[in-house]
Order: structure tokens, then C-alpha cells, then sequence
């Protein structure tokens, strides 16, 4: 879910389980010798999940939120230095970071391993991430305006 908040963009990863910690719950599960664990992907129907599959869900929802966390505090420190609100309101979040600050990201967090594409989709189309033949991987995220109820 995405919210707009004074200029800035807060993003927070709701899981459904355990007050938004799902994949930490259910990678501590399989670690603990569960063989399967049920999980349910945003709008899809509960399912029984392999280990090995928890655990690949859980480093990935690990190194999504450590990077999202990161550009965000980015994000802030470019917002914090802005002198008008024009230049706050150009900001906007998947924007190229400036060349002082796009460094220090790479820095925290390393290079991209692979392309990722965001792609705004319309109302009752499917939400699931998927990769075309070049292995560019896709996600489909809702237009704020779908999905902010006012």
C-alpha cells in the first residue's frame, strides 16, 4: 500500500500476518522444522507452500523492504534539502536519485542483480509479478486513485 503524505511517499509492506511481518513468521516457521507453511499472495486464496519456497519468499520480502527503506531515507534527504515546494512536488518516488545521493544507495545496498519494471495496471487486472523472455520481471501495482478511499 502506498500512501501520499506531505509531499513524501511512506511505503509499507502489509503481509497479513503477524502485523505485517508474514514472510518473517513463516520463514521462522519452516526453520524450525515445518515442511510447508500456508500463505496467500495479495488477492489470492490461501495455499500450502514448501519450505523451500517460504524461505525464498522471506529473503526477498528481507532485501525488498531494506531497499525501499533505503532509497526512501534517500528520498528524505533530498526532500530535506529542497528549498521550495516546487521542487519538493517534482519529487516523486521511483525518480533517479540525484548523482550525489545515487552513489550512497548503491553503497548500502549493492547494484541491482536483475530489471525490474513497475507497471501501473487497471482495476480487475491480475496483481501477480511475472518475467517476460529477456527475464525482465514485472510488477503490477494499482494507480493510487484505485485504491485510496475517500
Amino acid at each position: 500500500m502506498t500512501v501520499i503524505w506531505t509531499g513524501m511517499v511512506v511505503l509499507s509492506i502489509l503481509c497479513g500476518l503477524a502485523a505485517g511481518r508474514g514472510p518473517e513468521v513463516a520463514a521462522a516457521a519452516v526453520e524450525g522444522g515445518a515442511a510447508a507453511y500456508p500463505y496467500h499472495l495479495d488477492g489470492e486464496l490461501c495455499a500450502l507452500y514448501p519450505a523451500e519456497d517460504i524461505l525464498a519468499m522471506g529473503e526477498q520480502a528481507a532485501a525488498h523492504k531494506l531497499y525501499h527503506t533505503t532509497y526512501y531515507n534517500h528520498l528524505a534527504a533530498w526532500v530535506r534539502r529542497c528549498e521550495s515546494a516546487e521542487e519538493v512536488s517534482a519529487i516523486t518516488y521511483g525518480a533517479e536519485l540525484p548523482e550525489d545521493l545515487a552513489p550512497m544507495l548503491i553503497v548500502a545496498i549493492g547494484k541491482p542483480a536483475e530489471e525490474v519494471v513497475i507497471r501501473e495496471i487497471e482495476p480487475g487486472e491480475p496483481t501477480p509479478y511475472y518475467r517476460d523472455e529477456q527475464d525482465v520481471h514485472y510488477v503490477p501495482k494499482r494507480k493510487l486513485a484505485d485504491i485510496v478511499i475517500h
